[in-house]
């Protein structure tokens, strides 16, 4: 069975817990997971922790790293015959069907992954999405 990656802000320390979760056939089956493992009851019951979860969205980006949602992506677009070459900041989400970026520019995409880069993410770098 494939463990799903998760992370949450912790409030007081200013960082991220990460955990696992290995949902069972029959939860799959139901389109539902059940959060019952001892780290999740931690953070269900922290006051620290924000109770939003983020997924890791099994995409790495151009240097490897890990994609969850809410981190921002920078993404460098090359030159084309109609269009100079430029570079736009965006934030991942994970919808029903699929990962994407969404930047002010485009819209919401699926494609560029392997061109974009994490710089941030939405609790650490806020200063990061806004517009100048």
């Amino acid at each position: 069975m494939r463990k799903i990656k998760f992370r949450a802000w912790d409030k007081t320390r200013q960082c991220w817990q990460y955990f696992v979760i290995t949902p069972t056939l029959k939860q799959l089956e139901e389109n539902l997971i059940t959060f019952g493992s001892p780290i999740h009851q931690h953070l269900r019951h922290s006051r620290d922790i924000e109770d939003i979860y983020f997924q890791y969205t099994g995409i790495h980006d151009k240097n490897g790293k890990e994609i969850y949602e809410g981190d921002v992506v920078q993404t460098h677009f090359d030159k084309t015959e109609q269009y100079e070459a430029y570079t736009e900041i965006g934030i991942v989400n994970i919808t029903p069907y699929r990962t994407e970026i969404e930047d002010k520019k485009h819209g919401k995409y699926n494609k560029f992954f392997s061109h974009s880069e994490v710089i941030g993410n939405i609790y650490e770098n806020p200063e990061l999405l806004k517009t100048p």
